[in-house]
């Protein structure tokens, strides 16, 4: 089980800050940390082959100055290949390798704080943007929010997928109660977001939720309040979530052989009210901002519209809260927290209620 108050307590002793003037450092990717772990264990049995100073600097057929340099790394890459399929698993030592281990842990954090704002930013791009006219882009919107969101807190957790240029898929995981990092050479460069998604769920069942009776609600096998909605057992709801949203954003995008697909669907006249209500309601935080007692609130508003549409945002902001409330737990986040309050405040085209909600959670 892990222990979210143990992972916090860690990255409160590691103590560096993620900032470089008011944005994000970009000087511990995790692609640039796993490329020199790759790269030194290489050279260890090559040292005579070429191998590039770093993931930027790899050379391929497109740059014409780099042909020789291209040629030598296709050799190296095909040893590489081999030597990293008899190879696949390696585990990284904390005690052994404190400065490259609290790197690494770094490194998920500052990449979390990456995906929650293009969380964030997904989210209201899909709320600005899901009308009649451009209902395409705003389901693909929610869709990337969801994503994002989940890899924000996977990788807080200290788990991470990466895909690379010379090692294929990779997955790194930190193991807290050792202090140690397991990293495993899976080969191939496809994304699977549907593997990612089931991983998250069976993830989310084996931490230690207590503390977050909301986020818990979404992993478990008998939470009435949110099946009653839907008549789907909720922890089938909770796995469907994303394959539904992926679905849909696949539907939308690619299927040309169904009106909803049609990007000129309003020209064919009236849809209902569903874009109105997108945009008139927000249900990041639920629906209980709406509950004005009203028989409405019960017999339709709640199973119609929250339990219609809603309840794919508040999916998205109970990860959203969860992955925040535990951010302001670390000591050296205060002050990106402040910058990606002012981030969300500027632009006046995103959702003010919206808005407010996240703010909420930045400052409570």
């Amino acid at each position: 089980m892990l222990d979210i108050n143990g992972i916090i307590e860690i990255y409160n002793q590691i103590d560096l800050p993620v900032l470089d003037g008011s944005a994000l450092r970009e000087d511990l990717f995790l692609k640039d940390l796993i490329f020199e772990f790759v790269r030194n264990l290489y050279l260890k049995i090559n040292s005579d082959d070429f191998f590039p100073d770093s993931r930027t600097f790899i050379p391929n057929m497109y740059f014409p100055f780099t042909n020789d340099k291209n040629k030598d790394w296709q050799l190296t890459k095909k040893k590489l290949n081999a030597f990293l399929e008899a190879n696949k698993h390696h585990t990284i030592i904390g005690k052994d390798n404190p400065t490259l281990v609290s790197n690494i842990a770094s490194s998920h954090l500052i990449e979390s704080l990456y995906c929650l704002e293009r969380a964030i930013f997904w989210f209201f791009n899909y709320k600005y943007n899901l009308t009649e006219t451009f209902k395409a882009a705003g389901m693909q919107a929610l869709y990337y929010s969801n994503f994002f969101i989940k890899v924000a807190v996977q990788k807080f957790l200290g788990i991470s997928l990466i895909h690379t240029k010379y090692a294929g898929k990779v997955i790194v995981n930190i193991d807290w109660s050792k202090a140690n990092v397991e990293i495993s050479m899976k080969g191939g460069g496809s994304a699977d977001h549907k593997k990612l998604a089931n991983n998250f769920f069976e993830l989310m069942k084996n931490v230690d939720l207590s503390e977050f009776q909301e986020v818990y609600d979404l992993f478990q096998a008998d939470n009435d309040a949110l099946s009653k909605f839907s008549g789907i057992p909720t922890e089938q709801l909770s796995r469907d979530h994303s394959d539904y949203l992926r679905k849909a954003r696949m539907d939308y995008v690619y299927d040309f052989t169904t009106r909803e697909s049609d990007p000129f669907n309003s020209f064919y006249g009236s849809v209902g009210s569903y874009f109105k209500n997108v945009q008139s309601y927000c249900f990041l935080d639920g629906p209980e901002r709406y509950n004005d007692g009203s028989e409405y609130y019960g017999a339709d508003f709640v199973p119609d519209v929250y339990g219609g549409w809603g309840i794919n945002e508040h999916f998205v902001g109970s990860l959203m809260k969860f992955l925040i409330t535990n951010l302001r737990k670390i000591q050296n986040l205060e002050n990106y927290l402040m910058v990606l309050s002012q981030k969300i405040e500027g632009p006046e085209e995103f959702n003010e209620t919206a808005k407010e909600i996240i703010q909420g959670w930045l400052s409570t």
